[in-house]
């Protein structure tokens, strides 16, 4: 395994050090989030992401972009006829492998780990804390599209498929939801 990451990583770097470019940016947009799982299906909210970015040139068609995002998440659900609303705040550092299909059109796919700053939730109007009951750390991967104009501009598209469970066992609720994060993004952003 090492050896077959080394020589990713070689040639990675090979095609950084031919000077193809960096470019640094900035982005943000709408999150249409949910969690589910086995125990919960719940409808989107709708949440916003902001941050930065560093695109790499690796090839004439490959780009590597790195992300810096702070990101909104979460569901509302109803049990047993009360409402609830899950309000999720995290870290999020997707890393894009960008494929470019023509000019300043790309196919874009990624692994992306995310942090949980911030949980919290409100029925009928009470507000809960409930941090404790999530794990800190969430993953997943990223499919989507974008689209780089020659003025710098960048618009994308993309869906977070949450591979982690992000409930601690025996904590919410008093059983086991196995419950992930999912949901659509829709950025614009700008490189320098």
């Amino acid at each position: 395994m090492k050896k077959y990451l080394t020589i990713v990583l070689m040639v990675l770097m090979m095609g950084i050090a031919k000077g193809q470019g960096v470019k640094f940016g900035v982005k943000g947009g709408l999150n249409l989030m949910s969690v589910s799982g086995a125990q919960t299906k719940g409808k989107n909210i709708v949440g916003f992401h902001l941050g930065g970015l560093v695109a790499v040139k690796l090839f004439e068609q490959f780009r590597l972009q790195p992300e810096l995002l702070y990101s909104t998440k979460g569901t509302k659900e109803e049990y047993y006829g009360i409402e609830m609303k899950t309000d999720l705040s995290y870290l999020d550092l997707p890393i894009m492998v960008r494929y470019f299909v023509v000019k300043g059109f790309s196919i874009d796919a990624g692994p992306q780990l995310s942090y949980l700053l911030a949980a919290k939730g409100t029925s009928n109007s009470e507000y809960v804390v409930f941090e404790n009951n999530l794990k800190k750390m969430d993953y997943g991967v990223n499919l989507g599209t974008g689209m780089d104009l020659e003025n710098g501009l960048l618009f994308q598209l993309r869906y977070y498929f949450g591979l982690a469970d992000i409930t601690k066992a025996d904590t919410y609720y008093n059983m086991d939801p196995k419950a992930h994060n999912n949901g659509l993004q829709v950025s614009m952003g700008y490189k320098f």
